[in-house]
């Protein structure tokens, strides 16, 4: 498994090039955005293998992004993970259809998730 695309899709620049710099150093592709305006265009544009998406952030956040992303017929079937850090390590897992992972969540366990989503085609199977 290598060369997959993923969005990144946080409103700090520093939590974008951190988990950016790890999914780079596995062989991903990284495509990034921060606010969920530019997100949209660029999954709609780019048609990545699955996205990582922040919860909160400014203007639309991550549900509203996730809504509509389940609403647009070329984004309809890519993965979503959320990724924030209002989620505690001791709550994750999926919610509704979408997994939501802690921020504090060590990288390479992040990643392991990614890797078995992509494997796997889909978020909750």
């Amino acid at each position: 498994m290598s060369g997959e695309k993923i969005l990144l899709v946080d409103d700090e620049k520093d939590i974008l090039e951190y988990f950016g710099k790890a999914l780079k150093r596995e062989g991903f592709r990284v495509l990034t955005a921060e606010n969920g305006e530019d997100s949209l265009v660029l999954a709609k544009r780019e048609l990545p293998d699955l996205i990582v998406l922040d919860v909160i952030m400014q203007g639309m956040d991550g549900g509203e992004v996730a809504q509509i992303l389940r609403e647009t017929k070329e984004t309809v079937n890519i993965p979503v993970i959320f990724l924030s850090a209002a989620v505690q390590e001791n709550n994750e897992g999926i919610v509704k259809r979408y997994m939501y992972i802690a921020k504090v969540t060590p990288i390479v366990q992040i990643i392991a998730k990614i890797k078995e989503i992509l494997r796997n085609g889909r978020v909750n199977g």
